[in-house]
């Protein structure tokens, strides 16, 4: 794998077109490799390097989409970015739903195509690696093909609404989102298997690392939308379930992965749902608010599933054992004992010197001051 070289492959029947982008990317140091139709493309041998595929919608013969639907068939994945000078909101909806990772109408900017794909290269070059991760543990461990995971679902909620109202808008919302999510899941081990426009599949080795990264994927879609109108906020459904999976190159299947599906769709938007195996392996590892969900019968599921939500407030904690609680239960009795002193303190009077306040106490509370000044330090009454 030759990562030093990179390649866009580039499909239109417009060869001034191309030519115009072939020299954009060589500005960049970018190499192009130019297609007038799809069939043309399919006879060519695949490059080595990481690509990404710039793919005109409308074509004579058969179009862009059409393209995209038998990559996904034929387990081809190459990031695309759709170009095109008529589009409307079903072809955008259903090129995003596809995997998509730019829409650009033209005319568009030079600066976002190139950005485009970057990105599109990114994602090859961390796919690229992945899959040679695999091919190593397959070579070390023998033809495995099952494994226990925690599986990640992710989908944002009412993904072809938003897109009918506001497509431009949505569809860089979306790429903001990605933008900020997909590290979350890298940085806590995790593998994305695989996206559907706003849908994202992931595993994880680690249970407790899968709802960790769910819950901080929630909060940067929360500081997202912050920014956004509420009927125009991209908000995300997740859930997570442990099992055994049937691994097939990248992709994984089994009950395991269609739990965590089932799991995403009785999600509350902005929540994270689990199962009970999960909710077994963190509840004492992970300090959240876990609320029951009792049990569900769910599609193509011969069990009933039981789960939990997971309330989404901060960055979740670690237990803090017996230990840390009596400390902080003792802690709080010190402090009421310290605040009802204080008050007898200041109802008997002899609080006025143990304030700083002027005054001396009457003889007769001379031996109560004395008592309460071996109790408490003027130093905690004193308001910092």
């Amino acid at each position: 794998m030759r990562d030093e070289n990179p390649s866009v492959l580039l499909i239109d029947d417009d060869p001034e077109f191309r030519d115009s982008v072939a020299r954009l990317l060589r500005t960049v140091g970018t190499e192009t490799r130019q297609f007038s139709s799809v069939s043309d493309f399919f006879q060519a041998e695949p490059p080595d390097g990481p690509t990404c595929l710039v793919l005109d919608v409308r074509m004579p013969g058969r179009s862009g989409l059409h393209l995209q639907r038998e990559l996904a068939a034929a387990k081809r994945e190459l990031p695309i970015i759709f170009i095109t000078a008529h589009a409307d909101v079903p072809m955008t909806v259903q090129a995003m739903k596809g995997g998509a990772i730019e829409f650009l109408t033209k005319p568009f900017r030079d600066q976002d195509l190139l950005d485009a794909v970057e990105a599109g290269l990114a994602r090859d070059r961390a796919r690229r690696e992945s899959d040679k991760s695999l091919r190593d543990g397959a070579d070390a461990t023998g033809a495995r093909n099952r494994k226990l995971a925690a599986i990640l679902h992710a989908d944002v909620v009412d993904f072809s609404r938003l897109m009918g109202k506001d497509e431009t808008g949505t569809h860089r919302a979306l790429g903001e989102l990605r933008c900020a999510v997909d590290p979350l899941i890298a940085s806590h081990g995790g593998r994305i298997v695989s996206t559907a426009g706003d849908s994202l599949l992931a595993d994880f080795s680690s249970v407790v690392d899968a709802l960790n990264c769910a819950i901080e994927m929630q909060l940067a879609a929360r500081a997202i939308n912050d920014l956004l109108p509420p009927d125009r906020r991209l908000e995300l459904r997740i859930g997570v379930n442990l099992g055994d999976v049937i691994v097939d190159g990248r992709d994984i299947f089994g009950d395991g992965v269609n739990i965590a599906a089932r799991l995403q769709a009785l999600a509350r938007p902005g929540t994270v749902c689990i199962s009970r195996s999960v909710y077994e392996q963190v509840r004492n590892k992970l300090d959240l608010n876990y609320h029951p969900l009792g049990s569900h019968r769910v599609k193509n599921i011969a069990e009933p599933i039981r789960a939990y939500v997971v309330c989404v407030s901060a960055v979740p904690g670690r237990r803090t054992g017996k230990r840390g609680s009596l400390f902080i239960a003792a802690a709080g009795a010190s402090g009421l004992v310290a605040a009802s002193l204080a008050a007898w303190a200041l109802h008997a009077g002899v609080g006025r010197d143990l304030l700083g306040w002027r005054g001396a106490a009457p003889k007769h509370q001379s031996k109560s001051l004395a008592l309460l000044r071996r109790i408490i330090s003027p130093d905690a009454l004193r308001w910092r």
